[in-house]
């Protein structure tokens, strides 16, 4: 066993990378460590598939509650799908090692990311990426890294790499940013509508962080790499070359075409002509597609760079937009939203406390009061396909939309409703997931929920060639497909969001940062002057069939009085009024029922309950049990006085029995606690009017 490690200082912490011990079958294995946090990172290849197209990369990120120390919740306790956390930590780690692969590399590679152990300070995803790069790197498989990822917090106006929980939680900017041997890589998070200028400050601080980071990975690969594998794409038949550049021209005209299924007709058929003549021979066949989809990307940009994209708009025009809102009799709430060929339908539905969902992190249990689920349907696309779960995309990019608009959802002492949207995309050309944002920010409105700020989104593209570049406001599908970048912002009229990119080439300079967010800027406030012709605040009325919520504060420790013994006091509330009832921890006291008449009803309960008898207070009180010389009256509910025989009346009595009995209603007054702690009450006050 040859165990190396290399070791640099973050943040004040030491970062280590472990290789030679664990693992050692895996082409690549790497131990992260950085304070008490300890990832195991692998990577294994197998030969390419047999006739494959495309690159079979698989990543798996998985965090086990067991690395905290603690029990997964719920009846069985061994792990089994991945939750969306990890579908999301996977997805950075992907998104971050699949361009640095060689174009044309088809074999099978799997990188698995085992959280196993975890401090509660620190996020162990951004660490896959980094453990997951070195694995890599030391392995003999193709790949052009090193990479890293790093966190960036902005806390009371400073910004911070690799902040802590507490950090995160005061952050009014909170993104993870990574970068390869050259430039960036991938970028995304949330922020609180802060500026532009930020995030590139951000993106700044990020590459010089990470630079470190990246050497440390070469050290470890000096030590104990593994000779890579040599790889090169095949020498283009020029043969087949020469034949197929006589129609770059047809192929030019047919992305030309203005309309999505037009141009995918008119690119299908110039393909089928062109390469028809090696339909013959196999071998010459696939090599002739893999020229052809070279061409299709050259030509592409030569169209583009002209100054006229593929549906005959400029680089900053945004599509004709369309919107209703109040599609869905039955919803709480309901926006449609159009872009060009792209439609999203958000449905929007109202509820309590008891409606959030809940999740496990690595450290404790969660509840969201908003949630957004975003779905893309075969139909979409035209397309026939099996309905299962949400998949990896599916997840992700309705993390994105929920992200942008969590910054202007309202407080709950504002509105204490839980709030769940449901994203449909009926059609899609192009940038759905901000579709879904804008669709979502009306259907909200549209359900009367208050948000601070309306947000829009859009997405931005990119494309290089021969020395010239264009930053393409509002990408179609075909131009993110071909294009170099998928860039989505989203906002208010006031800053950003959340943002999410996504390069595929090396390389992006400032200037082009700064002009892409500057365009981004434009078009987002060009959709939010579009979306506010149309519903310019949120509607004023709940819907008639939305739940009305109230809240009560009380004591927290009287909850349990409030819940009563086996819960007797809470589910006598739910009875008599026929309102549900949710109590958190602050003892913040959610009342939600279908009716005003019901959740007052359950309201006017439990303030009597936690009422506290005042001194000379007249109180109609309900005799509840009885002695000779005693009347035990309850003054409101769980609260009871003692009315004795002395303070019935001036005259005297010879029997309380002889005067009322269990279920009649007395008027007394408070007098005061007495000696054993009883509140002691007088009918004989009131009588006599003192």
């Amino acid at each position: 066993m040859n165990k190396v490690v290399v070791s640099e200082q973050v943040g004040g912490q030491s970062l280590a990378l472990e290789a030679g011990q664990m693992a050692p079958q895996a082409d690549g294995a790497v131990v992260l460590r950085f304070a008490d946090t300890m990832l195991l990172c692998t990577v294994c290849s197998a030969e390419a598939r047999a006739g494959a197209d495309f690159f079979p990369l698989t990543v798996e990120y998985r965090e086990r509650r067991a690395a905290a120390g603690l029990f997964a919740g719920g009846y069985k306790k061994r792990e089994t799908r991945p939750s969306d956390i990890e579908v999301l930590g996977s997805r950075v780690i992907d998104r971050t090692i699949r361009p640095l692969f060689p174009d044309g590399f088809q074999n099978d590679v799997q990188v698995i990311c085992q959280v196993l152990s975890a401090e509660s300070d620190f996020d162990p995803s951004i660490f896959g990426v980094i453990g997951a790069s070195a694995a890599i790197l030391i392995s003999p498989i193709p790949w052009d890294g090193p990479a890293g990822a790093v966190r960036i917090a902005r806390v009371a106006g400073k910004l911070v790499a690799f902040p802590t929980e507490t950090q995160r939680d005061k952050a009014d900017l909170d993104i993870v940013v990574s970068i390869g041997p050259d430039a960036l890589l991938m970028v995304e998070g949330e922020a609180q509508q802060v500026p532009e200028s930020v995030l590139v400050d951000a993106l700044t601080l990020a590459e010089n962080t990470l630079r470190p980071l990246l050497n440390l990975q070469r050290q470890l690969a000096e030590k104990i790499g593994k000779p890579k594998q040599s790889f090169s794409l095949p020498p283009r038949d020029e043969q087949i070359v020469a034949a197929l550049s006589l129609h770059k021209e047809a192929l030019a005209n047919a992305f030309r075409c203005r309309g999505k299924a037009e141009r995918k007709q008119a690119l299908s058929a110039v393909k089928k002509e062109a390469c028809a003549q090696f339909a013959d021979d196999a071998v010459r066949s696939n090599l002739a597609k893999e020229v052809w989809a070279d061409f299709e990307h050259e030509v592409a940009r030569d169209v583009i760079l002209e100054g006229t994209r593929f549906d005959g708009r400029d680089y900053t025009t945004v599509r004709p937009l369309y919107s209703e809102v109040g599609l869905l009799p039955k919803a709480h709430g309901s926006a449609f939203f159009q872009r060009g060929e792209t439609q999203a339908l958000t449905t929007v539905v109202l509820g309590s406390q008891g409606d959030r969902e809940a999740y496990e992190t690595l450290f404790k249990e969660k509840k969201d009061r908003f949630y957004l689920h975003y779905n893309f349907p075969p139909f979409s696309t035209g397309e026939t396909k099996a309905l299962r779960g949400p998949g990896r995309r599916e997840i992700g990019h309705g993390m994105l939309a929920q992200r942008a608009l969590a910054a202007v959802f309202p407080d709950e002492e504002d509105f204490p409703y839980t709030v769940r949207v449901i994203s449909d995309i009926l059609s899609s050309n192009g940038s759905s997931s901000m579709a879904t944002v804008c669709a979502a920010t009306l259907g909200m409105l549209d359900a009367g929920v208050p948000l601070k700020e309306p947000v829009a989104g859009i997405a931005m593209g990119l494309i290089q060639h021969s020395g010239g570049f264009a930053v393409l406001t509002d990408i179609l599908g075909d131009e993110d497909h071909l294009g170099d970048m998928d860039f989505k912002v989203c906002g208010t009229r006031n800053g950003i969001t959340a943002v999410q990119m996504d390069m595929k080439v090396t390389g992006l300079t400032r200037e082009v940062l700064v002009g892409a967010l500057d365009q981004a800027r434009q078009a987002r406030l060009h959709i939010l002057a579009h979306m506010q012709g149309v519903l310019p605040n949120h509607r004023n009325q709940l819907a008639a069939n939305a739940p009305r919520i109230v809240t009560v504060q009380i004591d927290p420790s009287r909850i349990g009085e409030l819940i009563g013994p086996g819960g007797k006091n809470i589910k006598e509330i739910q009875q008599n009024s026929g309102a549900k009832l949710d109590i958190a921890e602050t003892g913040l006291v959610s009342i939600s029922s279908v009716s005003q008449e019901s959740a007052d009803k359950a309201v006017a309960a439990v303030r009597a309950m936690f009422r506290e008898a005042s001194v000379g207070e007249i109180i109609d009180a309900r005799v509840k049990n009885i002695t000779d010389s005693v009347a035990f009256v309850e003054l409101f509910p769980g609260t009871e006085g003692v009315l004795h025989i002395s303070e019935w009346q001036e005259e005297r009595t010879a029997s309380m029995r002889d005067v009322t009995a269990p279920g009649e209603t007395v008027r007394v007054q408070v007098l005061g606690v007495d000696r054993r702690g009883k509140i002691a009450v007088s009918r004989k006050a009131v009588l006599a009017g003192r």
